[in-house]
């Protein structure tokens, strides 16, 4: 059933009490969120959209966000230390395929370094900034999510249908259920973090490891390497062709085979 989400559907799911919003439409919940910080909301919350007219990923691409096809949220969290912060990527993309996997019952896994895939198709994508006080130190981290739960009427964009799948149909109540499972284990993973449990867990669900790749570090350049491991910072290894290895911390990749 495509039940919407919910502010009490949302929050009788929560394990522990957040502020939550809910709106029918937004332009962006990152952009709500950042704009609710400069005004200066200290608190953390949760910020949900039914629909994003101009939902956005890494680079400034675009995000697929139609009306209820999908749940897009940002979760504002208030870092205890600097050093937690390399790990929020991570930590929401993990907390997403467990979602994906306990809700909706598909083998999830993770792209590194911020997308989460089903059968080879992209399924959520996820974007994580900082915001910074007055004296130039990190305060809060907003925490963008997007999960595309079903396919609009006609299907997905032209530009997208090849590489993007839905996940909840046939699954009762998705929407507000996957959005309390990521909040709820986002929160977790941050109050008891374990980096090395971090790592373990995000190498467990990397569907690149063994993969063939080109690592993109920007939109205008693409070298063939072989995805190798996760290190110890959930950074990717990777192998170019002349025998080099680097431990990837910025850009991303796009799989050959």
């Amino acid at each position: 059933m495509k039940e919407p989400v919910s502010k009490n559907g949302i929050e009788s799911l929560l394990k522990a009490p957040l502020k939550v919003l809910v709106f029918d439409t937004l332009d962006s919940t990152n952009a709500y969120a950042k704009s609710a910080l400069k005004d200066g909301e200290n608190e953390d919350f949760l910020v949900v959209s039914r629909a994003q007219t101009a939902g956005r990923g890494r680079f400034e691409r675009k995000f697929y966000s139609p009306k209820d096809s999908g749940v897009y949220f940002s979760l504002v969290v208030t870092p205890k230390t600097r050093e937690e912060i390399a790990f929020y990527t991570p930590i929401c993309a993990i907390a997403t395929a467990d979602a994906v996997r306990s809700v909706c019952g598909k083998n999830a896994l993770v792209k590194w370094v911020n997308d989460v895939y089903v059968d080879d198709k992209k399924c959520s994508g996820i974007l994580c900034e900082a915001t910074s006080s007055k004296n130039g130190e990190i305060d809060k981290v907003v925490m963008g999510i997007g999960v595309n739960l079903y396919e609009k009427d006609g299907g997905f964009d032209e530009e997208i249908k090849d590489k993007a799948c839905a996940v909840a149909d046939g699954v009762e109540n998705a929407a507000n259920r996957i959005v309390a499972a990521i909040v709820n284990e986002i929160r977790e993973l941050i109050e008891n973090l374990d980096k090395e449990y971090i790592v373990a867990k995000y190498r467990r669900l990397s569907m690149l490891i063994g993969k063939k790749i080109e690592v993109c570090k920007d939109e205008n350049s693409a070298v063939e390497a072989v995805a190798v491991d996760i290190d110890e910072n959930c950074g990717l290894i990777v192998r170019y062709g002349d025998g080099k290895e680097e431990n990837l911390r910025i850009g991303e990749v796009k799989i050959l085979c």
